[in-house]
């Protein structure tokens, strides 16, 4: 297992608090695998850790479990292929958990919406040159929450509502991913929509936060 310090500051507590679960086992038992693993996305690439492709080239999907300590915080730790050798559940199973779990904490917001909630700020909207409103596609916590884009009822859903069945999908970072409608694509390409995203990438995003360089279009 690959430890991520997510939400804690003193290293040492971070140690402490894993050496501990690790010493108990606790943390490949059932019970506890059922509730603490989830879904994360990032850059494609040769890690050892379980991982699959996803519809969205250059993005790969693969496990972490979320530790929560005594004091709110959390610690996550990326899934390798000899867990499930001491893990009360197979591979194939924990997919199906951490989707579970993924997906129950998913949620799609209107931009606008999402950063007065947020971080207090006041917009009565946010939008995109033709008056393309932009949504957020994260999970409550705000922590590696772009896997939310893989919640296929929610976005279906969220298409019934406002009677989209195609939008232009952004990655903004490991966090979240953006969506507008695709119906954005008669004034503006693609190929403007990627430069967006890289240049976003370029100047905003650090590197271990990105997830790709281009737009994708997807059906919902």
């Amino acid at each position: 297992m690959k430890f991520e310090n997510a939400s804690i500051k003193n290293l040492e507590s971070v140690e402490e608090y894993v050496e501990k679960l690790m010493l108990s086992g606790k943390i490949f038992q059932r019970e506890y695998v059922e509730e603490h693993i989830f879904i994360g996305l990032q850059r494609s690439g040769q890690e050892e850790i379980e991982r699959q492709n996803t519809e969205f080239g250059g993005i790969e999907k693969y496990l972490y479990i979320r530790m929560n300590t005594e004091d709110g915080a959390f610690i996550t730790a990326k899934v390798n292929r000899s867990y499930f050798e001491k893990a009360e559940v197979s591979a194939q199973e924990a997919w199906g958990l951490a989707e579970k779990n993924t997906n129950k904490e998913s949620f799609v917001m209107g931009l606008a919406e999402y950063m007065a909630r947020r971080f207090g700020k006041c917009m009565e909207t946010m939008l995109f040159l033709d008056q393309t409103p932009f949504y957020v596609v994260t999970n409550k916590s705000g922590h590696k929450g772009a896997s939310a884009i893989l919640n296929k009822k929610m976005l279906s859903e969220f298409g019934k509502k406002y009677n989209i069945n195609k939008v232009v999908v952004i990655p903004s970072s490991i966090h979240e991913m953006f969506i507008l409608s695709a119906d954005i694509l008669e004034s503006v390409g693609m190929k403007e929509l990627t430069k967006m995203v890289q240049y976003v990438n370029k100047n905003e995003v650090s590197d271990k936060e990105q997830l790709s360089d281009r737009a994708y279009i997807l059906d919902i």
